[in-house]
């Protein structure tokens, strides 16, 4: 199974995060650039699909959802952090969606095709 697109809204420095992912995926910039916490996103979504963890134990890890968020999350997407995913293996596609706001989490899985309109499509095919 590979990760082809990544979609994130108020996480740790990122306002907004979108980006496909190919058979490669390379990370580069200065200090401070958020590169961290770009990987930290897919720690964070291992944590949530491992076994005995769970969204509540993946944000506990790292201090709770105030700090996960990012600074900006107050007057961006009306607070939410917002992470989407899609896979696939071979013909088959998953794609899933986590949201929530401090003392109110939610969450919602889409099937495959699903779009949340506020979410666009992908800009660039992965190869």
């Amino acid at each position: 199974m590979r990760i082809t697109h990544v979609a994130a809204h108020n996480w740790r420095n990122f306002k907004n995060v979108d980006f496909a992912g190919g058979s490669r995926l390379l990370v580069v910039g200065p200090n401070a650039a958020g590169k961290s916490n770009l990987l930290d996103l897919f720690r964070f979504l291992g944590d949530v699909s491992r076994r005995g963890g769970g969204l509540a134990a993946a944000l506990e890890k790292r201090g709770g959802l105030s700090k996960t968020r990012c600074l900006f999350a107050r007057n961006n997407h009306r607070g939410e952090l917002a992470l989407e995913i899609d896979l696939a293996d071979g013909e088959d596609t998953l794609r899933a969606r986590r949201q929530g706001r401090a003392g109110r989490p939610q969450q919602a899985d889409h099937r495959p095709g699903d779009r949340d309109p506020q979410w666009p499509a992908p800009a660039v095919a992965s190869r």
